[in-house]
C-alpha cells in the first residue's frame, strides 16, 4: 500500500514538474505577451532586433509620413492592426509588409520607407499578439496565412484595380508562405520571402538543440501537445513546404548565407518546394534579416527587377484579354 501511495506521489509530482517546464517553455516561445529576451539573446544579433538596428532616421521617417491607421476582425474575433500608406504617386501598386517574430512595423520603417520612395503603396499589417493587433499567442504563421488573406481582402473591398505583392521577413515571411499555398486574389502578383523557415516545428527542432542542447525528441512531441492545448494549432501545422507545392505565385526567396537563427539551409528547402515561377537570392556575410544591410544595392535591385517583372508581365497580359474580348 505504501509503495503504491510513493508511486502516486511520484507520478503527480511529475506531472507537476512536467507542467511548469512545458508552461516555461510556451512562456518563452508563443505566449505573445511575455519577455522573449532569452531566446533573443541566446541569438545574439539573429533576431528581430537585427532588423531595426541601424535605421532611426527611418524610424523618424515612419512616425512622421502621413498614415491610417486601419483594423478589421479575424475570423476569431482578435482586432487586427495596420497602417496603410500612400505614396505620392497615384500609383495601383501595393505592398502588404509582414513583420518578423516579436516584432511590430515599426521595425520595418526602413522597408516601408523604401517602397514608398518607389512609388509603391504599403499596407503595413502586425502578426496577430503583436504590436496593437490583439492576441495572446503568437500564431508562427498557421493563423496568420488566413489574416493575410484577409487583409488582401480589405485592399481589394477599398482599392480599385491593384496590384498586390507580399513581403515578409523571418517568420513575416514564413506568413506569407503559408498564406501562398491557399487560394490568393489573381491581383496578387508575386511574394518576397526574405528568411523564412521550413516548418515551425523544424525552427523549433534547431532552436531547442541550439539553445538548450538537447535531443528535439521527445521534449518537442510533448510540447506540441501543449501547444495544441492552449492554442487550437499544432507545430506541425506550420509546414511551409506544403503550402509551397500548393503555391500559384511567382516568389522570390532571400537569405543569408550566415544565417543561424533560420539556418541559411532552409532557403533551399524552400525553393526546392516551389512548382511555379521562382528565384532566390543568397547575400553573401549577412546574418538573419541582414541581406538589405550587407548589400543593399543587391538587394533592392533583386527585389524591384523581380516585382517589376510580374506586374508588368501581368498587366501586359490582362490588357491583351481584354482587347481579344472585344
Amino acid at each position: 500500500m505504501d509503495l503504491v501511495i510513493g508511486i502516486i506521489i511520484v507520478m503527480f509530482l511529475f506531472m507537476i514538474f512536467s507542467y511548469i517546464i512545458l508552461n516555461k517553455l510556451y512562456n518563452i516561445a508563443i505566449n505573445s505577451r511575455t519577455d522573449k529576451s532569452f531566446v533573443l539573446d541566446a541569438n545574439k544579433n539573429q533576431s528581430s532586433d537585427s532588423i531595426s538596428r541601424n535605421h532611426d532616421e527611418e524610424i523618424q521617417w515612419f512616425k512622421k509620413y502621413p498614415k491610417t491607421e486601419v483594423y478589421i476582425e479575424s475570423f476569431d474575433y482578435l482586432k487586427l492592426h495596420a497602417y496603410r500608406m500612400e505614396c505620392d504617386s497615384k500609383s495601383s501598386n501595393w505592398v502588404i509588409v509582414s513583420h518578423g517574430y516579436f516584432g511590430n512595423v515599426e521595425q520595418l520603417s526602413h522597408v516601408i520607407k523604401n517602397f514608398i520612395e518607389n512609388d509603391f503603396n504599403v499596407l503595413a499589417i502586425e502578426a496577430r499578439g503583436h504590436g496593437k493587433s490583439s492576441g495572446d499567442y503568437i500564431g508562427l504563421g498557421w493563423y496568420d496565412r488566413i489574416d493575410i488573406l484577409n487583409w488582401i481582402k480589405y485592399l481589394n473591398d477599398h482599392i480599385d484595380n491593384s496590384n498586390i505583392v507580399l513581403y515578409g521577413i523571418s517568420m513575416g515571411a514564413a506568413s506569407t508562405m503559408m498564406a501562398s499555398g491557399e487560394e490568393l486574389p489573381k491581383n496578387v502578383r508575386c511574394i518576397i520571402a526574405d528568411c523564412g523557415y521550413t516548418s515551425a516545428y523544424e525552427e523549433f527542432s534547431y532552436q531547442v538543440k541550439k539553445l538548450y542542447k538537447l535531443p528535439p525528441f521527445p521534449i518537442l512531441n510533448i510540447f506540441d501537445v501543449f501547444v495544441k492545448l492552449k492554442t487550437g494549432y499544432s507545430l506541425k501545422d506550420v509546414n511551409v513546404i506544403k503550402q509551397l507545392n500548393k503555391n500559384q505565385t511567382p516568389i522570390l526567396f532571400i537569405q543569408g548565407d550566415q544565417d543561424t537563427f533560420v539556418p541559411s539551409y532552409m532557403i533551399e528547402k524552400l525553393y526546392d518546394s516551389t512548382l511555379v515561377y521562382k528565384k532566390k537570392l543568397i547575400v553573401k556575410n549577412a546574418e538573419h534579416a541582414e541581406s538589405y544591410y550587407k548589400n543593399p544595392v543587391l538587394y533592392w535591385d533583386t527585389v524591384y527587377s523581380f516585382i517589376n517583372e510580374q506586374i508588368n508581365d501581368k498587366v501586359k497580359s490582362f490588357e491583351l484579354s481584354k482587347k481579344e474580348s472585344n
